[in-house]
């Protein structure tokens, strides 16, 4: 797994796994899943991920990478 936060574009995107991305799907207005040819989510992005999550939670999860 893998973390990264753009601060410029407020964006947090979690890498679940190296599988190569075949679609993405909208869940929320601002996060978006993007999942492999076996329907398994290959990473997960945030957007405006100060407002989304804590930014404590955003710290310490960049912390654990």
């Amino acid at each position: 797994m893998e973390i990264k936060f753009d601060k410029e574009a407020n964006a947090l995107y979690i890498k679940l796994t190296d599988k190569e991305i075949v679609y993405t799907e909208e869940i929320t207005p601002n996060i978006i899943v993007d999942y492999s040819e076996d329907d398994k989510p290959v990473g997960i992005e945030i957007l405006n991920a100060s407002k989304e999550v804590k930014k404590e939670n955003i710290e310490q999860l960049l912390q654990t990478v």
